[in-house]
This record gives structure tokens, sequence and C-alpha cells, in this order.
């Protein structure tokens, strides 16, 4: 799996696993994230599909400070984050957080190619790049 490293700027975003918000909506499209084996799936029950991500279960989609999903758009597109997060198993202070861009548009749901690995804890803002870089 090829991964690349970005940058982050901290934040009070807050981050949660609460089974109420695995189900979203993203450009009118509703959207659903689950766990498979040990693996983060992305369904999209307007189509019946199931996207096998790139990053770890349990996952969640990257939240505003006020708990709405984090979007950003450019050029149509729309882009969130899906995140993994759990303690770092050699640096006892850090988490090891891994991170898929998804972009909405046209209808169609896309995970980008590529995922990211960095060693940061939530809560944290990720920077507009990340959103877009993924699919670079």
């Amino acid at each position: 799996m090829k991964t690349m490293l970005t940058g982050l700027t901290l934040g009070l975003s807050a981050v949660g696993c609460a089974a109420d918000q695995s189900a979203f909506v993203v450009n009118d499209h509703q959207l659903k994230l689950t766990g498979h084996s040990t693996s983060c799936q992305l369904l999209d029950p307007k189509t019946h599909a199931v996207m096998d991500l790139l990053i770890p279960a349990p996952c969640q989609v990257h939240r505003t400070t006020q708990g709405t999903v984090r979007v950003h758009q450019e050029s149509g597109r729309h882009y969130f984050l899906v995140e993994s997060s759990r303690p770092h198993p050699e640096l006892p202070d850090d988490c090891e957080t891994h991170l898929q861009s998804v972009m909405v548009y046209q209808g169609t749901v896309t995970p980008s190619s590529l995922s990211d690995r960095v060693a940061a804890c939530p809560p944290f803002q990720w920077d507009t790049k990340v959103f877009t870089g993924l699919f670079d």
C-alpha cells in the first residue's frame, strides 16, 4: 500500500466513535461507515456499493468542532476524510492515525487510492491539502 505523509494543524475537533455517527450525508449523498474484519468499509445505500478502505477499523468520519462532517469543496467536488486512530505501539504519548480521503462528485463516491499515516492524536484539524492530496 502506498502512503504519503502530510502536515496537520492542531485544533479542537471532536472525534468520536459513537455508533450514531457512523451514518452521515455529504452533498445530499447518504453514506455509512462500518468495520469488516480489520479494515474500514464505506457503504453507499443508494447504490448498495460496499467499498473497502485502506485504513484499519474502527474508523470514523472527520468532523468539525460543531460535530458536523467536515467537507472540503473544490471544482464541484466534495471531499471528506475517514480516520482511524489508536495508541502508538512504540510511542506512549502519541497515536498512530490513519486517514483516507473520499470524493463525492456527480453522484459517484470514490475513495482515494492513497492513505496516510501520522503519529498524532486527536483532536486535530487537518489541512485542506490532505482532502485532495490523497488523490494525486
